[in-house]
């Protein structure tokens, strides 16, 4: 049986989609499946003998999609492949990944008047292809099962292309347990040092790469809030434009209590310095942040939009915000964890041992080799 997988990318030098897959991909051929990979662009070299690389321009992103989706089909059907399974939006696969979320709801948050989004999809037409191609694909007869990675965009689809709740199969991701684990702890007092920190410091962490999506803006105001706490303080990792968020944390009065990091290679060091993860998200999928800090033994503070709140009891392991920007409710929470950080955090590291990327990744195997 062959089974093709059909991504933009499979990178593992980058965060979210790319790195998943590659590992999935990785642990599939361990597992024995007759696996070949048609991307753009991969950069594993334990995938590239088992990978095409589809050659075409990065731009205009309409192109490239269309290109991509064409090609790889059509090579995936060369090849012979039993099942497809597609990892971006095309127009027909066996299995689709819902990862990334239900497009049109994304563009409903992106750009929440109706004429931005008409403007949108005009300018940028690779807006309405990857609409095109999400329903096609979900809605298609043959299709076999759709894969996501929460109860919330499982729920959105079913909204959205009126699908069987059977036809969704959801599975958390995972957090590889090696890496993110309490050992982090060991270098704690090292790293505070290292970054002009006192032992008895109170911080909080925040980490992505998108700030304004991952609703960094409502930790700075909620920061503010907390400004007469005289040892509470705010690390941000993540690779993004700083300048709007320093400028805000200036007006409120807050800019010496943050510390831009950029991007951290080693960022399980920053865990195992932090006392708190807070992470008011506008909107992921599952934001696999989440559960690296808690199996750091961080409680962690996120939003209902955010589909890895589904693995926090409000209260227990951390705290889940109805609304991303609500800066009051999350300066009150911030409060209530920081009280009880280390019960709170051990309650979330004993979760977290639930959602091993071993695990998720035994989950993919079996539906996608179901009666193989």
């Amino acid at each position: 049986m062959k089974i093709a997988l059909i991504s933009q990318s499979f990178e593992e030098n980058k965060g979210g989609a790319e790195k998943f897959s590659s590992e999935l991909a990785k642990y599939l051929i361990k597992k024995g499946l007759n696996i070949k990979l048609f991307a753009r662009k991969i950069e594993v070299s334990d995938l590239k003998p088992f990978g095409v690389e589809i050659k075409i321009p990065k731009k205009p992103p309409f192109f490239r999609i269309l290109i991509l989706a064409y090609t790889g089909l059509y090579l995936a059907k060369k090849w012979k492949a039993d099942r497809i399974f597609a990892m971006m939006p095309l127009p027909e696969g066996d299995f689709y990944w819902l990862a990334g979320g239900v497009y049109s709801n994304w563009l409903k948050i992106k750009y929440p008047n109706v004429m931005e989004r008409v403007i949108a999809c005009l300018f940028k037409p690779h807006n309405l292809l990857n609409l095109y191609f999400q329903k096609r694909c979900i809605t298609s007869s043959t299709l076999k099962k759709v894969i996501t990675n929460s109860d919330l965009e499982k729920n959105i689809a079913i909204k959205t292309f009126n699908i069987s709740p059977e036809k969704i199969v959801v599975i958390p991701n995972g957090v590889n347990l090696t890496c993110f684990n309490l050992s982090v702890k060991k270098d704690r007092d090292i790293m505070r040092k290292k970054l002009g920190f006192n032992k008895s410091d109170k911080i909080i962490m925040f980490a992505g790469n998108n700030f304004k999506r991952k609703g960094l803006e409502t930790v700075i105001k909620a920061l503010a809030r907390l400004k007469n706490i005289s040892k509470l303080y705010l690390l941000v990792a993540g690779k993004d434009k700083t300048d709007y968020f320093i400028k805000l944390s200036q007006r409120l009065g807050v800019s010496e209590k943050i510390k831009f990091l950029g991007y951290v290679k080693e960022i399980e060091k920053i865990y195992g310095m932090a006392d708190l993860f807070v992470f008011p998200s506008q909107y992921d999928s599952f934001a696999s942040v989440v559960l690296e800090a808690m199996a750091c033994g961080l409680s962690v503070i996120t939003t209902k939009t955010n589909g890895a709140s589904m693995v926090i009891n409000h209260g227990e392991e951390g705290f889940i915000l109805k609304r991303w920007d609500d800066d009051r409710l999350l300066a009150e929470y911030i409060v209530k964890t920081l009280e009880n950080s280390e019960e709170m955090g051990f309650k979330a590291y004993q979760k977290a041992l639930n959602y091993s990327a071993e695990n998720c990744f035994e989950k993919y195997y079996q539906v996608l080799a179901a009666d193989l």
